[in-house]
């Protein structure tokens, strides 16, 4: 199942159609708003089990792991539209004495025509994340699935102008380089989610209009075990939240440092939780595992195995024809290899230990700024040293990932993972523009302020100010 290709000179037109059904304001309507979002919720309930298969179909995604997918980014969904009139409310401000009387808010209202960018890595759940705040917030979409994920492309265009208003969301599809065809035009607003380097690419571009960004990236999301922790447990979330989704996880654990005291202890954890959670890893086929996405990542990934400069405890399972990695377990790899330079993104675990918490976060910190940090402690005190003394996207204490399925708190990344922030009130508002909406009463004058000036009255204004 393949979608109908955009020819790259419709583009401008479609963007041109877009940003006049702006003009008409009917997004500015909060109905309008409500309507898009309950077509999200309805077009994942009445078609769950034709996303389920095209994620199968895309990228050998479990079932499980789909329809969980579909759970939660529903709740991002059903949240925001219990929620987001209270959020776009007039907030009400102080005004400075120069206004005085007068009165001031801060209203939020739609950027206009929005660019959305979506990754192969999760087709369904990352197109209707990220159309969330963009509805919510009023603004019409150019849509851009994946090339590299068909079978969800052709969801997106068959159903969403069945549930979404036709005019305000266009669906783009085509090969990746019709991407820069579509960020030659001028949007008011880009939404890219994706690597660092193609980001630089966005910029470009958006400098040209000076268009607003939101870039979600990646890069190296450092894990730290401290000798103080539930170990068993603390393995087997490190361990489901690396293979989740076959490890293409913008947040996925990246590499693990352990506490020099318990990397015996370790070790032998990870390989018995390894073997409980995937059995056979090193000799059979796993369904329970996503696979790679292409030939290319996949030989990337083997690449990066077979070149680590470690030693290999499991070398997961490959299957070039399916395109599967099974877990592999690689200890003490060499510095300079790619696996410690590049973002994995597979099944893919070194491993190396540390000193402690304090060589943890030197190492960190002479790196890029992650998207995410995790650390597995049971002393507060250490877990504050990370929150104090390190800078990533997010930071989480005993578990992995699954802080991005949360609706109530931001999510996005700093330096090069990434600017802005989205998921709930947040991702709402950083689709708006907050404009101040400023009153100046003409029933009382301060004369203070106008010329000719003098001494005298720049010292009475010194108390106003």
């Amino acid at each position: 199942m393949e979608p109908v290709p955009v020819p790259p000179e419709e583009i401008p037109t479609i963007v041109k159609e877009l940003r006049e059904h702006f003009k008409t304001r009917v997004s500015f309507d909060f109905k309008w708003r409500e309507d898009q979002l309950n077509g999200l919720l309805k077009c994942l309930d009445e078609h769950k089990d034709d996303w389920v298969k095209a994620m199968y179909d895309d990228m050998g995604s479990h079932h499980f792991e789909a329809e969980l997918l579909i759970e939660n980014v529903k709740t991002d969904i059903s949240h925001t539209l219990k929620k987001f009139k209270s959020w776009l409310a007039p907030q009400s401000c102080s005004v400075a004495w120069a206004l005085t009387p007068g009165s001031a808010s801060i209203v939020p209202e739609p950027y206009g025509v929005v660019c959305d960018f979506i990754p192969y890595n999760y087709p369904m759940y990352l197109g209707f994340a990220t159309l969330c705040p963009i509805l919510a917030a009023g603004n019409v979409c150019l849509f851009k699935p994946s090339s590299n994920t068909p079978h969800c492309a052709k969801l997106y265009q068959t159903l969403f102008p069945q549930y979404l208003d036709p005019k305000g969301v266009r669906v783009v599809c085509g090969p990746t380089r019709i991407c820069d065809v579509i960020l030659d035009q001028r949007f008011d607003f880009i939404f890219y989610t994706g690597s660092p380097a193609v980001a630089k690419n966005v910029m470009r571009h958006a400098a040209e209009h000076l268009t607003p960004c939101l870039l979600e990236l990646g890069g190296k999301s450092p894990v730290y075990f401290d000798k103080n922790c539930s170990l068993a447990k603390s393995v087997r979330r490190l361990i489901w939240g690396k293979i989740f989704n076959g490890g293409q996880t913008c947040v996925c654990p990246d590499y693990v440092m352990v506490h020099k005291d318990i990397m015996e202890q370790f070790k032998a954890e990870m390989v018995k939780a390894i073997n409980e959670l995937y059995p056979n890893p090193d000799t059979a086929y796993n369904d329970n595992i996503t696979h790679i996405i292409s030939k290319h990542h996949f030989d990337r990934l083997t690449k990066l195995i077979d070149n680590s400069g470690g030693n290999i405890i499991i070398k997961g399972f490959q299957d070039p024809e399916k395109l599967f990695i099974g877990p592999t377990l690689i200890e003490n790899p060499s510095m300079e290899a790619d696996i410690m330079t590049t973002e994995v993104f597979g099944p893919v675990i070194p491993f190396f230990p540390v000193d402690n918490e304090d060589k943890a976060i030197e190492f960190i910190n002479e790196r890029e700024k992650p998207l995410a940090a995790y650390v597995f402690t049971s002393d507060w005190n250490v877990f504050t040293k990370f929150q104090q003394q390190t800078s990533s996207g997010a930071l989480m204490q005993n578990d992995v990932v699954f802080h991005v399925s949360s609706p109530y708190s931001p999510f996005g990344g700093v330096g090069n993972s990434g600017m802005g922030q989205y998921h709930g009130e947040i991702g709402v508002k950083t689709l708006s523009h907050l404009k101040p909406i400023l009153t100046h009463s003409t029933m009382v004058e301060i004369p203070f302020k106008f010329p000719p000036y003098s001494d005298r009255n720049l010292s009475i204004l010194r108390k106003f100010a």
